[in-house]
């Protein structure tokens, strides 16, 4: 096992501190919209408790997505390690590569291309792709 540099586990720490406050602001929305749902006799309530939920599903998850791919793809830990199967359009996978690879800069510094997220992602899918082909 290599050891690490102390930038590189700074990296890491940086990361999984991102990943641990997204999780936390996760639980802090699910927290208020129960506390919506619960007056829901006003639809005002209602509508903001989809309003928190919209905001959890479509930007909140996303980026702790993102960030998981982020620190797996510094980790040199495999596609596979992380997801088991992907159920999402590209539009999605292309927006999540893109904001994986920008994390990486951003806590990291180092410069990495949505396209080298996409190559991480499917690395493995092209080695099983030849290996079944041969």
């Amino acid at each position: 096992m290599t050891k690490l540099s102390i930038q590189q586990r700074l990296t890491r720490s940086k990361i999984r501190v991102k990943i641990k406050s997204l999780g936390e602001e996760v639980r802090i929305i699910r927290h208020e919209e129960r506390a919506f749902r619960k007056q829901s006799t006003d639809p005002g309530h209602r509508a903001a408790s989809s309003v928190l939920y919209e905001h959890r599903k479509n930007h909140v998850s996303p980026e702790i997505r993102a960030a998981h791919w982020a620190y797996a793809y510094l980790q040199g830990r495999p596609y596979s390690d992380i997801e088991k199967s992907t159920k999402t359009d590209r539009v999605t996978l292309s927006s999540l590569e893109r904001r994986a690879s920008e994390i990486v800069y951003s806590l990291a510094r180092k410069a990495t291309g949505e396209t080298d997220i996409r190559r991480w992602r499917l690395a493995e899918s092209v080695l099983e792709d030849k290996a079944m082909s041969a």
